[in-house]
């Protein structure tokens, strides 16, 4: 059987779940409730689909509520492999509050969507504050009031600099 967690935190991360198979997903958060992910960096997500489902993500969150993901860096090859998640309502940013981001930015609020067709890459942000001017709704009771804006010459200088520890699916971080 499968038992749930609550009240969990997964903080100040550096994952990549590359391989070339489904299933590798960075941070797995389900059954789960009232439980916290923030300050990670998921790196180099790959999606391979048959049947349409989804293979290796960024983060997963299923069947689980009240959970808290914010100021993550999710970098992933595509936009479709970042998240998936179902109706289970979750929040996926904090309060705008002056501080460093996990990419440098001034504020502390969403979540950062990198890579190729990346939200977070593609957003407008008018005012330069390092918010996305729009939310990136993700599903249904699932919506990133605060995205991170991240632009690709920023992108590539967060990247050399970074060690990434590659994790098998067996070791991935998650919830359960």
């Amino acid at each position: 059987g499968s038992s749930s967690t609550s009240s969990t935190t997964i903080s100040s991360n550096m994952i990549t779940t590359g391989g070339t198979g489904g299933g590798n997903h960075g941070i797995d958060v389900g059954p789960s409730g009232t439980s916290s992910v923030s300050s990670n960096d998921i790196f180099d997500n790959r999606v391979f689909t048959s049947g349409g489902a989804a293979g290796n993500l960024a983060i997963r969150v299923i069947s689980s509520s009240f959970n808290t993901v914010s100021n993550n860096l999710f970098h992933a090859t595509n936009s479709a492999s970042h998240v998936v998640t179902d109706s289970s309502p979750n929040t996926w940013n904090t309060a705008l509050t002056a501080g460093t981001n996990i990419v440098g930015g001034p504020f502390l609020g969403g979540n950062a969507w990198a890579g190729t067709g990346g939200f977070s890459v593609n957003c407008v942000d008018a005012d330069s504050d390092g918010i996305c001017d729009l939310p990136f709704n993700i599903s249904t009771n699932n919506v990133d009031v605060l995205p991170l804006a991240v632009g690709a010459t920023k992108l590539f200088l967060l990247g050399p600099a970074k060690v990434w520890v590659g994790l098998k699916n067996s070791d991935a971080v998650g919830l359960r």
